[in-house]
């Protein structure tokens, strides 16, 4: 299977290049093919043209895209560049996070043992943040990252009784949409009216086509797949904070409209725990070396 990684990048140059990197750096897989194409959507001309320039000098293929300045327009783009391409699979970064490089081995790992998936949720992902939890990493810096893919997961043990099991470090992210096959997206777009929690609406979408039994749909707790910054003071998700309230109660009104409430949990979900190929440890002598933090 080829598989294309997008990093999406459409402002701050220094964590755009950080994070293609990251996804071109990825260890390598013995049967999946994965190639690295970001896919820029930016309303900032110069963002574009430096970008551009240094993927130039650094022959790594690129795709320019119209945008409106907000992420789910960005990931429809990602989504159109997918469909019109040779590739069989897609797994969408956002520009200013980076990827495990263990990315490509975990993506295949599943695939080997569960070749019928077409969309693959992570949760929970590793983060860096200005929190004050976790290890410190530099000055004000901390990495939330897991030393074991196990948490407490309610409802999903045998009678829908709580899983319990040991879980390392605190304030992780909820994770991320890691796996996309073209049959998975099939007719499918991110709303665009939706600034904030557009991958929750289109995550209803997933699940309620795999309840129907037309996709084949993953929940993985495996944290090493992706690293996310939380440090961007100009993200999209943040200059929309403001908005955030009147997000959430569009977002309240949709879901019924896509999925009966009564099965829109991830008990709905098939789960995985995979062993980690990228410890505690080694991930943060990994993000010392690479995060770029300021000491």
């Amino acid at each position: 299977m080829n598989i294309v990684i997008c990093p999406l990048v459409s402002r701050d140059l220094e964590k755009a290049i950080r994070s293609v990197k990251s996804a071109k750096n990825i260890f390598p897989t013995k049967v999946h093919k994965f190639t690295t194409i970001p896919i820029i959507n930016s309303l900032d001309f110069k963002f574009i043209d430096d970008f551009s320039k240094w993927c130039d000098e650094n022959d790594v293929s690129y795709r320019v895209t119209e945008s409106n300045g907000t992420a789910p327009k960005g990931k429809n783009a990602v989504l159109d560049f997918f469909r019109d391409s040779f590739f069989d699979g897609l797994s969408m970064v956002d520009g200013d996070d980076m990827c495990w490089p263990t990315r490509g081995q975990q993506i295949e790992r599943h695939l080997l043992h569960h070749p019928s998936t077409d969309v693959l949720i992570t949760k929970p992902s590793d983060r860096v943040d200005n929190s004050g939890v976790g290890y410190k990493v530099a000055e004000g810096y901390f990495a939330n990252c897991w030393g074991t893919n196990f948490v407490k997961i309610p409802n999903c043990g045998p009678d829908k009784h709580d899983i319990f099991t040991i879980g390392h470090g605190s304030a992780t992210n909820n994770g991320g949409h890691i796996f996309y096959s073209k049959k998975a997206i099939e007719g499918l777009r991110y709303d665009e009216d939706q600034l904030l929690g557009e991958d929750f609406l289109l995550e209803f979408e997933f699940l309620k086509r795999h309840q129907d039994g037309k996709i084949a749909f993953w929940l993985t707790f495996c944290s090493d797949i992706q690293l996310l910054d939380r440090t961007s003071s100009n993200s999209i998700q943040r200059v929309n904070y403001d908005k955030g309230r009147e997000c959430f109660e569009r977002l309240m009104k949709k879901v019924p409209e896509i999925v009966s409430i009564d099965r829109s949990s991830f008990n709905e979900l098939p789960v995985e725990f995979p062993p980690l190929l990228f410890n505690y440890e080694q991930k943060i002598e990994w993000i010392i070396k690479n995060f770029g933090l300021p000491t």
